[in-house]
């Protein structure tokens, strides 16, 4: 089976995606802008003029020009869009192929005011699309809410780890260290942890906080936030982490956090319970489903720093509970959040697709209107 795999390789899911469909026997190619190599895997470059604002049209012809070539090069059963922006794909280009579009998180659920055209073309894909998949039920319903369709239109698979690049499990750390592993986005609640962590400081003695993530504006801000609550020489900034080194970095930490006021999934948590290390995550889109409070975890209201400085406390201090919620968070991880599983389904809805009957009707070439805004590159 041919599958072309569209999105973003520098982003080390993809790549997970693309290598292990290609390990299951799939001809795979990855169309993207990144070129980073993914052993068996065709990368092909998604060539895309620089933006012409005042020449729209011309731009977005051109650009579906490559998508045309590309598919009539690869001549795929199956198109498999992961994260999906107005110009990922053209349905009425597709020919005889499948589409499946795999929904991320802000695609859908965006962080800010949408262009009312880039929208647009975004609906119009999801529902010509074959089939819909998110990694979250959280996730499922909002496609369903962004793009007005029925529940039953989208599946959700969820992903998982490779059990074996974060194992063998281990006990958590018996030192007071808390981990933070995001990108330091506000969403993500490095103010909310930064704010509870100095409550955690004045109650646990030598409680320290590890800090990693792609490094942003907020930055400075929450280094002035850390300065003014008086906990600097207790937090260490760690950056962005390559993937290689979570599993290490986790394993220094007797506690993760997760203080999100929106999270489409929570990859970080299955990582972290994956490892052994219980999670302390808001009650917020997808954690809820990863992490099973008083079991693997515990969950607190979003933007809560008492609530969250509780919750740390009572982990860290408790070593009885902390090692019993790490034991129950790997089972539940290897039970539920393997990703040889993930990609087996994935495998599976491929296979349906490419043999099950009939499609919905795709727009004619002829008649489809290209939107096109500024703000999409």
């Amino acid at each position: 089976m041919r599958v072309l795999l569209i999105g973003n390789a520098n982003s080390i899911h993809i790549r997970r995606w693309a290598s292990s469909l290609a390990g299951r026997g799939l001809d795979v190619s990855l169309l993207s802008r990144a070129q980073v190599p993914v052993e068996g895997v065709r990368l092909i470059a998604a060539e895309v003029p620089s933006w012409a604002p005042w020449r729209p049209g011309r731009w977005a012809q051109r650009r579906r020009g490559m998508f045309r070539r590309v598919v009539h090069e690869v001549g795929p059963d199956v198109v498999n869009v992961h994260y999906l922006g107005p110009y990922s794909v053209f349905p009425e280009d597709l020919g005889g192929a499948r589409l499946l579009v795999n929904t991320w998180g802000s695609d859908v659920i965006p962080l800010g005011p949408e262009p009312p055209e880039q929208r647009r073309q975004k609906i119009r894909v999801l529902r010509s699309a074959d089939r819909l998949m998110s990694s979250s039920h959280h996730l499922a319903r909002a496609t369903c809410e962004y793009a007005g369709l029925a529940q039953q239109r989208v599946v959700t698979n969820h992903w998982g780890v490779e059990l074996d690049r974060f194992g063998p499990p281990g006990t958590p750390s018996d030192e007071p260290v808390v981990g933070f592993v995001k990108s330091l986005q506000p969403h993500y609640g490095p103010r909310t942890l930064l704010t509870a962590f100095a409550e955690v400081v004045q109650a646990v003695p030598g409680a320290k906080l590890l800090m990693a993530g792609r490094v942003d504006e907020l930055r400075t801000e929450l280094e002035n936030q850390a300065a003014g609550l008086g906990i600097s020489s207790k937090i260490e900034w760690l950056g962005h982490v390559d993937y290689d080194e979570v599993p290490g970095l986790f394993r220094r930490m007797g506690v993760s956090a997760m203080p999100s006021t929106r999270e489409a999934f929570g990859m970080a948590a299955i990582e972290s319970q994956a490892i052994g290390v219980p999670v302390v995550a808001s009650t917020v889109g997808g954690l809820p489903e990863v992490v099973v409070d008083g079991q693997t975890g515990l969950l607190v209201p979003p933007d809560d720093p008492p609530a969250l400085a509780r919750a740390l406390i009572r982990v860290l201090s408790d070593r009885k509970l902390r090692h019993r919620l790490g034991r129950q968070g790997r089972a539940h991880v290897e039970a539920n959040f393997d990703f040889n599983a993930t990609v087996d389904r994935m495998v599976a809805t491929y296979e349906e697709m490419v043999s099950g009957p009939g499609r919905p009707e795709r727009a004619s070439a002829g008649r489809s209107r290209l939107l096109v805004n500024s703000s999409v590159v």
